[in-house]
């Protein structure tokens, strides 16, 4: 499998993944759970990713991925806070959310539209 077709698989993967929970949320009483389950587990995979690249956050001090490492620290929380039933984490895990839907968005255009020669 080539880079571009895993990087558009995953992409894709992760669009289907948004589009189920909006879904969920609409139709379903019990949606919002998928939601708040999608988005932990999306800030779960991040801050694993990053736990395997720290030596290199920390050897150049790239304060912008560490940013992004705390934002998702707090969007785990947030989920497993809304999940014991507290209206402000819901309500900010409804535009973290909204917040990586954007970015995969874009990730899906950029699989789509640029060629990737290979994946770093």
């Amino acid at each position: 499998m080539s880079s571009n077709a895993f990087f558009q698989t995953v992409v894709l993967a992760a669009l289907v993944a948004h589009v189920a929970a909006i879904v969920a949320v609409w139709y379903s009483p019990w949606g919002a759970n998928g939601l708040l389950l999608l988005n932990g587990l999306l800030a779960l995979i991040a801050l694993v990713y990053a736990g395997s690249r720290a030596r290199y956050i920390f050897l150049a001090r790239d304060w912008a991925y560490l940013g992004l490492m705390v934002c998702e620290l707090a969007i785990l929380m947030a989920a497993g806070l809304a999940f014991r039933g507290n209206r402000a984490a819901l309500i900010c895990s409804y535009v973290a959310f909204g917040l990586h839907a954007c970015a995969t968005l874009a990730a899906v255009c950029v699989a789509f539209f640029f060629k990737i020669t290979r994946l770093i």
